[in-house]
């Protein structure tokens, strides 16, 4: 779906520290990119958006997708999502990337079934329920 997923290494290292980076890499391959983000970016970021609890990861994220050209910052974190959008950037989430990759043929309805249950069933996001059958009414019009 991305020619290239750019990541900042406070992210990079979060995801060492859960044990989740070979996988990361794996899936990824040689469209990830991992980049430092100068400390003066981070603390111009963190000023600019002080009215979201950030951590130094996503405050990394929204430095780097500032000074990026990318169309679309990936993020999970509310927070995050909240502030980017409201710098004017586009944000997609873990369902978003799922039900894209089904509309474009890249994932069967089972494979987006299976990812859609394991995201709201399985995952440590907080997602309410108002919201799943919202994601179910989506994929209920992708199938009309």
């Amino acid at each position: 779906m991305f020619d290239i997923v750019t990541m900042p290494s406070g992210v990079e290292a979060e995801l060492k520290k859960k044990g989740v980076l070979p996988q990361v890499k794996k899936a990824l391959g040689k469209k990830l990119k991992v980049e430092g983000v100068a400390e003066s970016a981070v603390a111009d970021v963190s000023r600019r958006l002080s009215a979201f609890r950030l951590q130094d990861a996503d405050l990394q994220v929204a430095a780097l997708a500032t000074v990026s050209s990318s169309s679309a910052v990936l993020t999970d974190d509310l927070q995050l999502r909240k502030a980017l959008e409201q710098s004017g950037h586009l944000v997609v989430g873990s369902i978003g990337i799922l039900i894209r990759s089904y509309r474009d043929g890249k994932l069967t309805r089972v494979a987006l079934e299976r990812g859609l249950s394991r995201i709201f069933d399985d995952s440590s996001l907080y997602l309410s329920r108002a919201f799943k059958r919202h994601v179910l009414s989506l994929l209920d019009q992708l199938t009309k």
